[in-house]
């Protein structure tokens, strides 16, 4: 009769191919884990802007977005805008409270988008001052490859677009 086991040469030559294995499918599940976080933060933050949009044209009054602390990578407050100006002001009721991403994604905007997003209840987005406003917020995340935009187009529709061997630039 013999032993049903196995050697030890045969345990260690299945160890070793699994160690191999690893080292090989280690950095890939790193990129695709980092991958899955910054489109993540990229479709909530997309989502709250169409809601924004949506809430103005259901309520038909001026709603904005507005990254309180000069950062949209920090706590984002949606609200409805009764003057205009972009920041939410005492008496000005909150609609939603939207909490910040995962720690270390940087996102910024360009110039007209860089504290807030204000929609109209036709669906355009203008600034404080009545221009129309379009612009591009960047999502990123330092050292990594890989950014994503959301694009503020001229009549307030957005749209997400992806740079795979773009770095993040600040």
């Amino acid at each position: 009769m013999r032993a049903q086991g196995k050697t030890l040469l045969e345990m260690l030559v299945r160890l070793g191919l699994i160690a191999i294995l690893s080292a090989v499918a280690t950095p890939q599940l790193s990129q695709f884990l980092h991958e899955q976080r910054l489109r993540s933060a990229t479709d909530n933050l997309y989502h709250a802007l169409y809601a924004t949009r949506y809430e103005a044209a259901v309520r038909q009054q001026r709603i904005s977005l507005w990254n309180q602390h000069g950062d949209w990578s920090g706590e984002l407050e949606m609200f409805v805008d009764s003057d205009g100006s972009g920041k939410r002001e005492s008496g000005e009721p909150l609609l939603r409270s939207i909490s910040a991403p995962a720690d270390g994604l940087s996102i910024s905007g360009n110039n007209s988008v860089s504290d807030y997003v204000s929609y109209m209840p036709d669906g355009r987005a203008l600034t404080k001052n009545g221009a129309f406003q379009a612009g591009t917020l960047q999502l990123c995340q330092p050292g990594h490859q890989g950014v994503y935009r959301i694009v503020l187009s001229f009549g307030g529709r957005l749209r997400r677009a992806h740079q795979a061997e773009s770095s993040c630039e600040r």
